[in-house]
C-alpha cells in the first residue's frame, strides 16, 4: 500500500510540474508576443518622427535658401517706395509698421506646404510654416540698412506604417535690408547690346547663366540659352531670331511670352520665367570711390580726389606736393598701413601666393618693379620697390587696388601645364595656379581700363570649398574690362567684374579671331554698361572665333551677402542676409 501512494504523489506531483511549465511558456509566448508588437510600435514611431524632422528640416532649408528671395520680393513694393521718397535709412524705416500685415501675408503666400516626394514609399509628411510677427530693430538704423525679425513656427507631420508623429520647432528671422551690391547677378547689363534691331549681338545656345540675369534694355535671344535662375529686362520687350527654317536670323520684337513664334527662339528659364518691365538699376560711371579707399579717405564720397588730397595721403613717400610721380604706393602713416595699393598711371599686375600669403607684382609706368608681401598671420605689409631694401609696415591693405591709369596686363602665375581637352566647366584644373590667397579679399580697380592676360583665380574655390573667404573684384573706371590677344585659351576668371562706364563691358580684343578661343570661364558675376561682342557663332549656332560665355554664380553673391571691398551697390535696399534661429522645439 505505501509503495502505491508514494506512486501517486509522483504522478501528481509530475502533472502539476507540466501545468506549470505550460503555464510559464504561455506567459513567456504572451509577453514575447507582446515585446514584438511593442518593438514594431517603438520602431514605427521612431521612424514616423525621423520623417517629421526630415519634413521640418526640409522647410527650414526652404526659409533660409531660396526663401530669401520670396521674402525680398515682398519686401520689394515698400524698398521702391522708400527709394522714391529720399528718405534715410538712418532715420525712417524702409518698411513702415503700418505695411507690416501685407508683408506677413505676401511672405505666407510665398510658402506653401511642402511633401514628401513621390519616389517616398516608406512613409509620407508634410511640412508647413506659418509666420506671426514682423518687427524693426530701430537701433539698427543707418545709412547702409537695417535689420528686421521675422517669427515663424514649423510644424512636421509623418505617418510610417500606421504611426503618426507632429514636430513644432518656433524661432525667429533675423533680415538685413541693405543696399544690394552690383555682383548679385551673374550678368547685369544696361545695354544688351543687340542695337536698334536686334541683330547687332545676342545670346545664343551656347550662353548658360546659372545665377539671377537682368538686363535694362536692347536684348537679343537666339536658339535657347540658359537662364537657371531666371531673368528679368526693364524693357517691355525682347529682341528673338524668327528666321525662316531656324537657318540664319531675323530678329522680331517678342513681348510677355517665352519663345518666338516659330520656336526658333526658347530661352531656358528653368521654370522660373522671363519677366518684363523690371525696375532700372544704374550702373556707376567711374572709380573715384575705390581711389580714395585706396588712399585710405572715405570712400563714400564719390568725388575724384584732388592733388592735395592724394598728396596727403601719400605723405610718407613724398616731399614735393606739386604732382605725384608715377609709381606704386602703400599709403601709410609712421609706419602703419592706412590705406590700401595706389599706383600712379598706368601698371601691370600679377597677382600670385606663398602658402598664406598674398604678393602683388606691379610694373609701373617707369617699367620699375613693386613686390608687396601680405603675411595676415602677422599682420605686415613688405613693400620693396627695384633694388631698394625692404619696407616692413605694420598691418595689411584694406583690400583696395588702384591704379589711376590703365592696368595694361592683369594675371595671376603662368600654368604648369596643358589643360585637359574639353577644358573642364564646373571647376579650376590644376595646372591653374591661385591668384588669391585664402585670406585675401581683394577688389582691383583702374582709372582706365583693365586688360586680362592670363587667368586669375582663388586658392579655395567656394564650390568644393564650403568657408571659402577669398573674393576678387575687378572694375574698369572709363573703359573696357578686356580679354587681351595674349590671354590663353579658356581663361579661368573668379570674381565679380564691372565696367559700368557708357557703352563699356566685358570686352575681347578679337572677337573675330579664328580659331575660336574656348570659353571665358568665370566663376563670380559681370556687370556691363553695354554687352561686348566676345566670340561669334554660325549659322548652327556654333562658336568659330573668340571665346564663348561659361559664366557661373558664385553663390556667395546671391543677393550681395558676400561682395568684394568697397564694391559698388545699388541706391536700392534689399535683403542681403537672413538665417532663421531656432528657439523651440516639441513634439505632439
Amino acid at each position: 500500500m505505501q509503495r502505491n501512494k508514494q506512486d501517486g504523489f509522483i504522478l501528481v506531483t509530475v502533472l502539476m510540474v507540466m501545468v506549470l511549465i505550460a503555464l510559464v511558456g504561455s506567459t513567456l509566448l504572451i509577453k514575447s508576443t507582446s515585446e514584438l508588437k511593442q518593438s514594431g510600435n517603438s520602431e514605427g514611431q521612431a521612424r514616423a518622427r525621423g520623417y517629421a524632422e526630415a519634413a521640418q528640416a526640409d522647410m527650414f532649408y526652404t526659409l533660409a535658401n531660396p526663401g530669401l528671395g520670396y521674402i525680398n520680393d515682398a519686401f520689394t513694393p515698400y524698398v521702391n517706395a522708400f527709394a522714391r521718397s529720399n528718405s534715410k535709412a538712418e532715420e525712417t524705416a524702409i518698411v513702415p509698421a503700418s505695411a507690416y500685415p501685407a508683408v506677413l501675408a505676401a511672405i505666407q503666400a510665398a510658402f506653401p506646404a511642402l511633401a514628401s516626394p513621390s519616389t517616398l514609399t516608406a512613409a509620407s509628411y508634410t511640412s508647413t510654416i506659418n509666420f506671426r510677427s514682423l518687427r524693426a530693430d530701430e537701433g539698427s538704423f543707418n545709412r547702409n540698412g537695417q535689420t528686421y525679425y521675422l517669427d515663424y513656427s514649423i510644424t512636421g507631420v509623418a505617418t510610417a506604417n500606421g504611426n503618426k508623429r507632429n514636430v513644432v520647432t518656433e524661432g525667429t528671422m533675423r533680415i538685413n535690408l541693405g543696399r544690394q551690391s552690383l555682383n548679385q547677378f551673374i550678368l547685369l547689363a544696361d545695354d544688351g547690346g543687340s542695337g536698334s534691331n536686334g541683330t547687332s549681338g545676342f545670346f545664343d545656345t551656347s550662353s548658360t547663366y546659372d545665377g539671377p540675369v537682368h538686363v535694362n534694355k536692347n536684348w537679343a535671344l537666339s536658339g535657347s540659352p540658359t537662364f537657371l535662375a531666371g531673368a528679368t529686362t526693364a524693357s517691355s520687350y525682347v529682341w528673338m531670331n524668327n528666321a525662316r527654317g531656324c537657318r540664319g536670323f531675323n530678329f522680331i520684337r517678342v513681348t510677355g511670352q517665352q519663345a518666338s513664334p516659330n520656336g526658333c527662339t526658347a530661352p531656358n528659364t528653368n521654370n522660373k520665367g522671363l519677366r518684363y518691365n523690371a525696375d532700372e538699376i544704374d550702373l556707376p560711371k567711374n572709380a573715384f570711390s575705390q581711389a580714395r579707399a585706396a588712399l585710405g579717405m572715405d570712400a563714400t564720397n564719390l568725388d575724384e580726389p584732388n592733388n592735395g588730397q592724394t598728396c596727403q595721403a601719400l605723405r610718407d613717400y613724398l616731399s614735393n606736393c606739386s604732382s605725384i610721380p608715377n609709381g606704386t604706393y602703400v599709403p601709410s602713416n609712421s609706419g602703419r598701413v592706412t590705406g590700401g595699393i595706389y599706383v600712379q598711371g598706368d601698371a601691370s599686375v600679377t597677382l600670385s601666393t606663398s602658402g598664406a600669403l598674398q604678393i602683388y607684382t606691379i610694373k609701373d609706368q617707369n617699367n620699375r618693379t613693386t613686390t608687396i608681401t601680405v603675411n595676415y598671420a602677422a599682420n605686415t605689409t613688405t613693400y620693396v620697390t627695384g633694388t631698394s631694401l625692404p619696407r616692413v609696415l605694420t598691418g595689411v591693405p584694406n583690400g583696395q587696388l588702384y591704379v589711376s591709369g590703365n592696368i595694361t596686363a592683369l594675371s595671376g602665375p603662368a600654368r604648369t601645364g596643358n589643360l585637359p581637352n574639353p577644358a573642364p566647366t564646373d571647376k579650376v584644373p590644376s595646372m591653374v595656379q591661385p591668384a588669391l590667397a585664402p585670406k585675401t579679399q581683394l577688389n582691383v580697380a583702374a582709372g582706365g581700363q583693365v586688360t586680362l592676360t592670363g587667368d586669375v583665380t582663388y586658392t579655395d574655390d567656394p564650390r568644393q570649398v564650403a568657408t571659402a573667404e577669398n573674393v576678387l573684384g575687378i572694375i574698369s573706371g572709363t573703359g573696357h574690362v578686356m580679354v587681351g590677344d595674349a590671354a590663353p585659351k579658356d581663361i579661368y576668371v573668379s570674381g565679380a567684374i564691372l565696367a559700368g562706364a557708357d557703352g563699356k563691358g566685358l570686352g575681347v580684343q578679337s572677337p573675330n579671331q579664328v580659331p575660336a578661343k574656348g570659353a571665358i570661364h568665370l566663376l563670380g558675376s559681370l556687370a556691363e554698361s553695354t554687352d561686348q561682342l566676345r566670340g561669334t557663332v554660325n549659322n548652327d549656332g556654333q562658336s568659330i572665333a573668340g571665346y564663348a560665355d561659361d559664366f557661373h554664380f558664385d553663390q556667395r553673391f546671391f543677393n550681395g551677402a558676400v561682395a568684394p571691398p568697397f564694391f559698388p551697390a545699388t541706391t536700392k535696399f534689399g535683403v542681403q542676409t537672413g538665417w532663421p534661429i531656432q528657439r523651440t522645439w516639441n513634439e505632439k
